[in-house]
């Protein structure tokens, strides 16, 4: 009993470990201990096949190998304490002998429960890679069919819950896993995933976390770009979320890169969404971007400058003058004038739905981040 309430104090994680259920095992961890120490040798055989059976189960519960051992140590220090209390003149002589075969014991069983403990992780963790592949994969349909139900519950997602997908290219396009520490991130914020992978990218599909959350993690720990989409409901609206963020990714893309989220970027991503739509009003600014990149860096810049000239002559390093003359320079050539909100706002719409002077929607990269499944 003294055994169980020390590992239950000092582990937290034993906690969750029905208190009938623990007791027995640390029973039989003792049991077995001092039956070897009374035949003078290691515990190894049946008793060690125990452990290693343990191990599996205590796997499957949620707990690390390393504190499951740390469970065993304590076991083994309670039991050496009871034996030191009980030794008189005569058995006190057999202590070091004692001493060096728990040790040997401790080695033994350690060595049985990293191995039990480590096959079951890993095939639970080779489940759960498949189960979420499979999830992703499925939410790219056109209608998540039930068998996504199936696989969110195995990686204890709520399938009526609100879910928020990433979408993550590296930055040269090539295939990359999710970085450890983005994941690390999500974890730490008492984020529920699955992760998958598909020509787009990487997609990650969150629960229990915002998309404020989800971006924070991505932008401090994910190189390339990376698109954030709209908290929604059920498997349905993951899927839609997942639509979001391609969106937003490519918006992320064509702009300064990094991570966007969709519900900063919307304008943005609802005229990429309708590009070819619009063709024949971005043709002239594709034309005008091509042939004149500096008048485009003098428009961004008189945005970010909050539409003072004195601000945007600042960031551009230009006599205000010299501004002035590039934004009438861009109004003559595009019949938007950005020196009015309205100007301003088509202008950079426009801006950011061309690529090197070329039409987005010829674009395939466009294509393939922007069709919905």
């Amino acid at each position: 009993m003294l055994a169980v309430t020390r590992i239950r104090e000092e582990l937290e994680d034993y906690r969750a470990i029905g208190f009938d259920e623990h007791l027995a095992a640390v029973g039989r961890q003792q049991r077995n201990q001092v039956g070897a120490l009374a035949r003078g040798v290691v515990v190894s055989g049946e008793a060690l096949e125990e452990a290693a059976e343990l191990a599996r189960s205590r796997a499957h519960q949620g707990i690390d190998v390393e504190v499951l051992i740390g469970a065993y140590h304590l076991g083994d220090q309670v039991l050496w304490q009871a034996l030191v209390a009980a030794a008189d003149a005569e058995t006190s002589e057999v202590l070091p002998t004692a001493a060096s075969l728990m040790f040997a014991s401790l080695h033994a069983i350690s060595t049985a429960l990293a191995a039990a403990h480590a096959g079951v992780t890993q095939a639970i963790q080779s489940r759960r890679i498949t189960a979420s592949q499979r999830l992703v994969e499925l939410l790219l349909t056109a209608s998540p069919p039930p068998e996504a139900s199936v696989h969110a519950r195995a990686l204890e997602l709520d399938p009526a819950g609100e879910f928020v997908a990433l979408l993550w290219r590296r930055e040269d396009g090539a295939e990359a896993a999710v970085p450890a520490g983005f994941i690390d991130g999500l974890e730490n914020a008492g984020a529920q995933f699955a992760v998958g992978y598909v020509d787009l990218g990487a997609v990650v599909v969150c629960q229990r976390v915002s998309a404020a959350q989800v971006a924070e993690a991505a932008h401090d720990r994910l190189g390339g770009h990376a698109g954030v989409g709209l908290l929604r409901r059920g498997l349905s609206g993951a899927a839609t979320s997942v639509g979001d963020a391609r969106l937003a990714a490519y918006v992320a893309r064509t702009s300064e890169g990094g991570t966007a989220m969709l519900e900063d970027v919307w304008p943005e991503a609802g005229v990429q969404a309708e590009a070819g739509r619009l063709t024949p009003v971005f043709e002239v600014v594709a034309e005008v971007a091509a042939a004149h990149p500096h008048l485009v860096d003098a428009v961004r810049a008189f945005a970010a400058g909050d539409m003072q000239l004195t601000r945007t002559a600042q960031l551009l390093h230009l006599h205000a003058n010299s501004v002035s003359y590039r934004l009438e320079r861009w109004a003559g050539l595009t019949g938007w004038n950005p020196r009015t909100f309205d100007g301003l706002r088509r202008s950079l719409l426009a801006i950011g739905s061309v690529n090197d002077g070329q039409v987005v929607d010829g674009d395939r990269d466009r294509r393939e981040l922007l069709d919905q499944p």
